[in-house]
């Protein structure tokens, strides 16, 4: 990647590219069939979530709808949080009763509380932390993540930590380990880091952190975790896009996950 980057030789841009697709190969029919059937459904919904060409179906970006178009490479992650538990979905009655229960608990059981006809904005992040505390079954994580994906015009490669170090070091960034965290710190110029992105630009879309010298090498959406209820009928995305960030909902029917709705929460 640097002789490619010194010699300004698109070349040898695109044999890097070419060799971290081969070298990384997406999971096979023998490799799928043979996961747990929890893992079977993170990557089915992976597959019925994700869509870099088609942005607008989960929010519109702040950058709009078409980042990825004439980008040749598409950066998938290598690893993908999952968790069981007995329910992902509440109806907004369900939830009343759960958080007059709260605040009954709380001693807070008065007039305006046992008539709640919505839960209130302020309490609404509060009354999930604490289903999702009492409602957890399992946590894993898929560390070899690999889902076989494609769109036309483009390759597909997986962002394994050594792809990750290669591609950070390469934009002017160290990355120093200490017990608690990574520390990225810029040892080149910002105009020469901006050189060095221009470059690699020329077959992927990249992001510089927005609160240090670290990379958002990606192709987003990026799904952090992915909730299932117990029955295996509904699955909650937790996502990242770009500078922004929200949840979707998807339904098993018929065999088959479908996005039924999605939406921006969060913004950096």
């Amino acid at each position: 990647m640097e002789e490619a980057y010194k010699k300004k030789s698109e070349k040898k841009l695109e044999d890097f590219f070419d060799h971290w697709r081969k070298d990384i190969l997406p999971i096979s029919d023998k490799e799928y069939q043979a996961l747990l059937t929890t893992e079977k459904a993170v990557y089915d919904v992976f597959y019925a979530f994700y869509n870099p060409i088609d942005l607008q179906r989960i929010g519109s970006s702040e950058w709009g709808d078409t980042i990825y178009q004439n980008t040749k490479y598409i950066i998938i992650q290598h690893n993908l949080q999952y968790r069981v538990q007995n329910k992902v979905f509440y109806t907004e009655d369900e939830k009343i009763i759960i958080y007059k229960k709260l605040l009954k608990k709380e001693g807070q059981d008065g007039i305006d509380s046992l008539n709640l006809q919505k839960i209130p904005a302020f309490a609404e992040e509060r009354l999930m932390k604490e289903l999702l505390e009492k409602d957890i079954i399992s946590t894993d994580t898929i560390t070899n993540f690999r889902p076989n994906i494609s769109f036309r015009g483009k390759e597909v490669v997986y962002l394994s930590p050594s792809y990750n170090i290669e591609l950070t070091t390469c934009l002017g960034t160290r990355i120093k380990k200490n017990k608690e965290a990574l520390n990225y710190l810029y040892y080149l110029s910002d105009k020469e880091v901006a050189k060095r992105q221009c470059f690699l630009e020329k077959k992927i879309k990249i992001w510089r952190g927005h609160w240090g010298a670290y990379w958002q090498l990606l192709t987003y959406p990026q799904v952090y975790t992915i909730v299932f209820d117990k029955e295996m009928n509904y699955a909650k995305l937790f996502f990242r896009l770009a500078y922004q960030g929200g949840e979707a909902y998807l339904k098993k029917e018929n065999g088959r996950w479908n996005l039924i709705s999605s939406k921006l929460t969060w913004i950096e």
